[in-house]
């Protein structure tokens, strides 16, 4: 009879254990932060089989799912990255345009002295990647031989700031912003 007892005790002790487990993954999941976004569901089917002296088995499942956010909804993305963004670097008389698409990818245009100044219509331009974090839109690496080795930017109300200046903002591409800016 005590064998039979104690197999009872256990058997309530895993089913109290697997029961916790299912409220804790609750609460986890309510203090977690989701953002919106496209999500996936996956879930977890545990069983506990517990015996008792009659050779009755008992089965219980607790299924718990957790939500997973596949996609990152930023101030980026509600911000939108239209048109062409303009970085002076005045030292230098270098000036980048970036221009960002929404497939993760920016082109970058570099004037120089030399087209900024002389009005040399040739200029350097190239294609590389973005990723956004946060409010923070991060370039790792630029295209080509480009003085600029990567860029970070932060949006503050709906504006971008690199080193905490405002970066220029135009509807298009055109050397005429930076002959003016250097002018």
């Amino acid at each position: 009879m005590k064998k039979g007892l104690a197999i009872t005790v256990a058997g309530i002790i895993i089913v109290a254990v697997a029961a916790g487990a299912f409220v804790i993954g609750i609460k986890s999941n309510e203090n977690g932060t989701t953002k919106p976004a496209e999500t996936s569901s996956v879930s977890e089917v545990t069983e506990n089989t517990t015996e008792t002296t009659t050779a009755e088995t008992t089965t219980e499942t607790t299924t718990e799912t957790t939500t997973e956010s596949t996609t990152e909804t930023t101030k980026a993305a509600t911000f939108g990255l239209k048109g062409s963004y303009y970085v002076f670097d005045d030292k230098n008389t270098l000036c980048y345009a970036f221009t960002f698409s929404k497939n993760g990818k920016v082109n970058v245009a570099q004037f120089e002295e030399i087209n900024i100044i002389y009005e040399d219509p040739q200029y350097q331009k190239g294609e590389t990647s973005y990723k956004v974090d946060g409010d923070k839109v991060i370039i790792k690496k630029m295209p080509g031989d480009m003085e600029l080795g990567s860029v970070e930017f932060t949006i503050k109300n709906g504006t971008l700031y690199r080193d905490g200046k405002k970066v220029e903002h135009h509807s298009d591409l055109k050397i005429s912003y930076a002959q003016k800016h250097f002018g």
